[in-house]
């Protein structure tokens, strides 16, 4: 029998506890050595493998007798905030903050083993100077083996890198649109490593977009050679329907990899899943110029601007210079879909789209998952902004009834406050798992308002349930999507992870939880220095998850109504700060069952030199180019943080912020008291 309030009073107290112990650290603290991980229970990429299920069933883990024993065992300061799900593998953790910096750390001591300098930030030839809307580095990164060396890939601006994993050497660099190396565009997608492929090369499976942005050739998903560095093939949702580039392409969630190598059909041997952006309207009169607090209509008496032109520059196929985008016609059979892909050979093999054509901010920016219903049917899950879960068949994107996913369900709320903008639905990444008979899917909602955008009248209107807002963790059936449980927590960006039998939910109030996947019940907290848009990866008995929150939609949106000067002053550092203060500080954490007294460092000593840094000698390809490579590759430096105290000292604000030690009882209580609520009603999509 659940006892809420039994339940907040021992989570308020350990995270308490621990919390003085670590503001009361020595100067110099001891830290245990993990043993190694088995085979196994590595977190090698986003999601823990290529069906991105987020699950793990490693039996060093933590369970839900023994979470409530998790302790701080390290955490690193970084240059900025860290958005990503750290990837843990060999012995190492890997993440990348919004600043451009990429680092390993060691994972028995947190020691810094390397630091490289990525996107715009980083040292010729490897510099890439693309635009991008949020982070430099908001990628996951995928750890895997190239020739026998160990290599890491991850998305900066609008490239996708190779390191090697040992070093930090910038190997080469994959730019997915160099005919406009200072345009708007961005890989925040997360890659996963396809190795048994039709010619024997690794191939790296990414995404690519521009945040809503029309003219980016190299939207949508694309497949690169790990030897070769070249592109094998790519997928642009447009002008593969002979569309112009509209921005109703971009691909910003992850693909999952599925391999059914006796499936008849050779098509559907080897597939991918992902789902697409919003499909918006840029026209000077569409959803975009009516983004943000106040809508800008034309002027009394004055003419609507004229269409936007074609580029110059002959970068859109489907838009010759001198010409305009019809944005009424901007609509395809791609546009906010979910997608499966023929992996060998990238061709669409089927669609599912669940909406008409719409200016709402409706993308699919949770990742594609693939699970295995009762009865060995294999099915493709994946969440939308619109608040909704879908499952379709794996083979056919539909339910065997034709037409409809095999199921969906409406979490409660979103967050289309305008057209063209929402803050709430499901962003973060979803966990399935569990046994058969009690396979759930568990996820966090992030900013749920009260009132959502009336498309029909153009007006606020009440959320069917204005409450969804407080009630943030859900749990369904991965069956049938009937609500299992459901806990109030705060909003989150970031994805949830189960293992064995325990999910963790990082969220924008700072706080890490731990809850019973069965009952929903809080089994633990901490709160960590700043708001959580980071995913946990569980790695050996270690729980290992980044921290800090930039831009959210909310105050990025804000700003585009404005444009020059005034616009980018808006979406300047010094105003980011004010609209968000905590929006610089970014860790990295290491939680474990057998951590004594934990280590601290920073990102960089004092006085190391930037890894990253241009070849000493060599040749090396141009900037830009594809699949450039250097003879002598950029090295980096080893750097050592130091071990320092944990304390208010700082180098940006204190660890434990004040507001959310005070606050920390109230929240601990707050999420203890899960709520039961009626079925909610079984969403199909629209006809």
């Amino acid at each position: 029998m659940h006892r809420p309030g039994r339940t907040g009073r021992r989570a308020t107290f350990a995270v308490a506890a621990t919390a003085a112990t670590l503001l009361l650290l020595p100067a110099a603290t001891p830290v245990r050595a993990a043993p190694p991980a088995p085979p196994g229970c590595d977190w090698p990429m986003f999601g823990g493998g290529p069906a991105r299920d987020f699950a793990s069933d490693c039996p060093q883990v933590p369970t839900t007798a023994t979470v409530s024993r998790l302790r701080p065992r390290w955490v690193v300061h970084t240059g900025d905030v860290v958005t990503a799900q750290p990837a843990v593998t060999g012995g190492r953790v890997y993440a990348g903050d919004w600043s451009g910096d990429f680092y390993a750390i060691d994972q028995a001591s947190g020691r810094v083993a390397w630091k490289t300098v990525l996107g715009n930030n980083a040292p010729a030839p490897w510099t890439d100077s693309h635009r991008d809307a949020y982070g430099q580095i908001t990628s996951s990164a995928a750890v895997a083996d190239v020739a026998g060396a160990s290599t890491v890939f991850v998305g900066a601006a609008a490239s996708l890198y190779a390191l090697d994993a040992a070093s930090g050497r910038i190997l080469w660099r994959f730019d997915v649109d160099p005919q406009q190396p200072t345009g708007l565009g961005e890989v925040e997608s997360s890659p996963v490593v396809w190795t048994a492929t039709p010619n024997g090369d690794p191939w790296v499976l990414f995404g690519a977009d521009a945040n809503q942005s029309s003219d980016f050739p190299g939207e949508g998903l694309w497949a690169v050679d790990a030897v070769t560095h070249a592109a094998v093939w790519h997928f642009n949702p447009e002008t593969a329907t002979g569309k112009p580039l509209y921005g109703c392409g971009n691909v910003w969630s992850s693909p999952a990899l599925d391999l059914d190598p006796a499936n008849p059909d050779p098509a559907r041997r080897s597939m991918l899943f992902f789902g697409l952006a919003d499909c918006p309207d840029n026209s000077p009169t569409g959803s975009l110029a009516s983004v943000g607090p106040l809508a800008l209509p034309a002027p009394p008496g004055q003419a609507a601007p004229p269409p936007a032109p074609c580029p110059r520059d002959g970068t859109d196929p489907n838009c010759p210079p001198g010409g305009s985008y019809d944005y009424s016609k901007r609509w395809q059979r791609f546009a906010e879909a979910m997608v499966g892909l023929d992996a060998a050979t990238g061709a669409p093999v089927w669609s599912y789209q669940p909406h008409r054509q719409n200016t709402g901010d409706d993308d699919f920016g949770s990742s594609a998952q693939v699970f295995t219903l009762p009865g060995g049917r294999r099915v493709v899950g994946e969440a939308n902004k619109d608040g909704a879960y879908y499952v379709v068949d794996r083979d056919t994107g539909v339910d065997a009834s034709g037409g409809l996913p095999v199921w969906s369900r409406l979490e409660g709320g979103n967050g289309n406050v305008q057209p063209g903008q929402a803050v709430g639905g499901f962003i973060g990444n979803t966990a399935v798992g569990g046994p058969l008979g009690g396979l759930r899917v568990f996820g966090g909602s992030a900013i749920d308002t009260p009132v959502t955008y009336d498309a029909a009248t153009g007006r606020p209107v009440l959320q069917r349930d204005p409450t969804a807002a407080f009630i943030s963790m859900h749990a369904f059936a991965a069956t049938t999507g009937a609500p299992a449980w459901q806990a109030v927590q705060g909003p989150t960006y970031g994805a949830s992870t189960l293992a064995r039998g325990v999910v963790y939910s990082g969220a924008l109030d700072t706080l890490l939880r731990a809850y019973d996947a069965t009952s929903g019940r809080l089994l633990w907290a901490f709160p960590l220095g700043a708001p959580i848009s980071s995913g946990a990866a569980v790695a050996g008995g270690d729980v290992v998850i980044g921290a800090g929150t930039s831009d959210t939609d909310l105050e990025f949106k804000a700003c585009d109504p404005f444009s020059g000067a005034l616009g980018k002053l808006c979406h300047s550092a010094p105003l980011d700060a004010q609209l968000n203060p905590l929006s610089r500080l970014g860790e990295v954490w290491d939680f474990s069952t057998s951590a004594t007294l934990p280590h601290v460092g920073l990102g960089a000593a004092a006085g190391a030199s930037a890894a990253g840094q241009a070849p000493a000698g060599g040749s090396a390809a141009p900037p830009g180019s594809r699949g450039a490579a250097a003879a002598d590759s950029a090295s980096a430096t080893p750097v050592d943080g130091g071990a320092l105290a944990i304390s208010a000292r700082r180098t940006a604000s204190p660890l434990l912020p004040i507001g959310a030690l005070a606050a920390l009882a109230a929240a601990a209580a707050m999420s203890a008291r899960r709520r039961r609520r009626p079925a909610l009603r079984q969403d199909r999509p629209d006809a």
